[in-house]
């Protein structure tokens, strides 16, 4: 098992005015844009999952792993940005790279909208709509025929 990353007072004290700055944000600002990247090493990420999983068996645990993918060999690291800007109750969240790549998801108060390349285009919109439509149509169907 590998030691943590040492850590220096300078990290601490900016870890410390950040948590100072997220807490209560969502009231303190109008408006937010963030960017973020996530790096990750797949291989010594599944050896400390698999290490994990041991732990939790010798403890007694009762576990089912499941599997799935492709036979292409994955990169052994991977990197994903992900962009969030959020003003209010509207929001738009990006990623590039990574798993999600190309994932776009937008809402304005209750409606969203979500885009990827395996999915295709997504909104809960179109279900409203839908939704609507067909109790339009059993309120239709239920009223009785006058004569």
């Amino acid at each position: 098992m590998s030691a943590a990353l040492p850590q220096t007072s300078g990290d601490r004290a900016k870890l410390g005015a950040l948590l100072v700055l997220l807490h209560g944000a969502d009231t303190a600002f109008r408006s937010v844009e963030a960017s973020y990247r996530v790096w990750r090493h797949d291989e010594r990420l599944h050896e400390a999952f698999l290490a994990d999983f041991e732990e939790q068996k010798r403890r007694g645990a009762s576990i089912s792993l499941h599997s799935f993918g492709s036979d292409d060999p994955a990169p052994p690291e991977r990197e994903e940005t992900m962009r969030i800007w959020r003003e209010g109750e509207r929001f738009r969240e990006e990623h590039h790279g990574g798993q999600r790549d190309s994932y776009y998801a937008v809402a304005d108060g209750p409606l969203w909208w979500i885009w990827d390349e395996h999915m295709g285009a997504m909104s809960n919109r179109t279900i409203r709509a839908s939704a609507a439509a067909s109790a339009r149509s059993s309120r239709s169907c239920s009223i009785p025929p006058r004569c």
